[in-house]
């Protein structure tokens, strides 16, 4: 996705799935729980995943210089932590920051 010039650092802040609702009592609740998981097995999510978020990219494949000052400043906050500091800092200490 666009700006072509980015790159993820590290892992994701969190990991969350997809879910199908379905009326409370539905009787396709199970059959869509298990379809999705059959689905999941058979790693058509993932394929589905990759096709529409990154194999219809808006950049290309040609990629860029991904040795940029800014990468290499994000990286490097990243290997020494300070990312993840921050993170924790902002979402669980309720954003309050002290010196």
């Amino acid at each position: 996705r666009k700006p072509c010039d980015t790159m993820k650092v590290g892992g994701n802040l969190d990991s969350k799935g997809y879910g199908i609702a379905t009326p409370k009592g539905s009787s396709l609740r199970n059959a869509v729980n298990l379809a999705v998981l059959k689905l999941n097995e058979q790693g058509l999510l993932d394929k589905l995943k990759n096709k529409w978020w990154y194999d219809k990219g808006e950049c290309g494949s040609g990629g860029g210089d991904s040795k940029t000052p800014v990468n290499l400043a994000v990286l490097k906050l990243s290997e020494q932590g300070v990312l993840d500091k921050l993170k924790n800092k902002w979402w669980y200490d309720k954003g309050e920051c002290g010196a």
